[in-house]
């Protein structure tokens, strides 16, 4: 068995129980993707004689889901970002511009999903997205995401493909994105110089037993949104503020006592085909709340830059924070 070949394809359901007709979009697929059935196999010892008594095996609980790592390209990116947050609002076309915030009445969309290794086929129904973090890179300039999901279905075994296959986005060169150098900025700050940024989503979500082996529901807790930087000091503005709390500290300025806050925006473009419509990602984060611990400068010999860190916790008010995505994606809406 060939084990690199294979894929992992979703649509979003309509409602709960019921599976989407045909996938619509298909993630490339990385190291690191394990997803399928899961089964928690319980021993219960019983009062029989002797020590070395087996008890009796039960099969505890039957789960779905995993994890599935991908590089982000156009069309699926809007969709992971729809997913796991579950507010979406889409205008325009050529390019469509999908404004994508944190859903707080309404629950996420639920996911049926196709996967494939090899020659073993699987239909999923009644997916979540519990956490989603996207890594882009200034080395390679991928933006890898890693999804992992939660189930209250089955993952029922498929003898061929589904009958309308979606199609992965074209692979020349859509999975650059340009590293924001003159749309990134830190409290209002332009920053020039980025090595990475993460963004996390985690949905805290906890499956609800029912009387089938399967969860019957799943429930989603609060959601926390982070968000971390690394970038190359080029001035000490940045370093300041999160130490004396000030880009420009008095004299005899002690350390910061209070959390520093701040603002974080950026802007990830690409073009898609020549001509073709934008494509691009924005993130906007009103404010946040720096938690890492406060940095230390190295010397460094050889005049090497020093590079500061920077991790935060979205803690504005509603939408904590903004993703603006725009591809040739018509809408993201539920049962498309």
């Amino acid at each position: 068995m060939k084990f690199n070949r294979g894929y992992f394809q979703f649509a979003f359901q309509e409602e709960k129980d019921t599976a989407a007709d045909a996938p619509l979009y298909d993630l490339r697929l990385l190291s690191g993707t394990q997803i399928g059935p899961d089964r928690e196999i319980q021993t219960k010892r019983t009062a029989e004689s002797g020590r070395a008594s087996d008890g009796v095996s039960v099969i505890g609980q039957m789960g779905s889901g995993g994890t599935v790592v991908f590089v982000c390209q156009p069309s699926g990116l809007g969709a992971v970002l729809y997913g796991a947050l579950g507010a979406c609002s889409s205008s325009g076309s050529t390019p469509t511009t999908h404004t994508i915030t944190p859903e707080q009445d309404e629950s996420l969309p639920w996911i049926t999903a196709w996967v494939q290794v090899d020659t073993v086929r699987m239909e999923i129904v009644n997916l979540k997205i519990n956490t989603l973090k996207l890594v882009t890179s200034s080395a390679d300039r991928l933006c890898v995401g890693t999804m992992d999901l939660l189930g209250a279905g089955v993952a029922a075994y498929q003898t061929a493909a589904p009958g309308v296959p979606a199609t992965a986005e074209d692979i020349d060169d859509i999975f650059h994105w340009a590293q924001a150098a003159d749309t990134w900025t830190l409290d209002s700050e332009t920053v020039g110089y980025i090595h990475t940024f993460e963004h996390t989503i985690n949905n805290n979500l906890q499956g609800i037993p029912g009387e089938d082996y399967y969860f019957y529901d799943v429930q989603e807790g609060p959601m926390d949104l982070d968000y971390a930087a690394t970038i190359t000091i080029i001035d000490a503005s940045q370093y300041n503020t999160l130490v004396w709390g000030a880009a420009s500290p008095e004299n005899d300025a002690e350390p910061a006592a209070a959390i520093t806050e701040g603002d974080f925006s950026a802007t990830f473009t690409h073009t898609a085909g020549t001509p073709g419509p934008e494509v691009s990602w924005g993130i906007d984060v009103a404010e946040s709340h720096y938690r890492n611990s406060l940095p230390k400068l190295s010397i460094d010999p050889d005049g090497k830059p020093q590079d500061l860190r920077l991790e935060a916790r979205c803690t504005g008010t509603d939408p904590k924070i903004t993703h603006t995505v725009k591809n040739a994606t018509a809408s993201y809406e539920l049962g498309s």
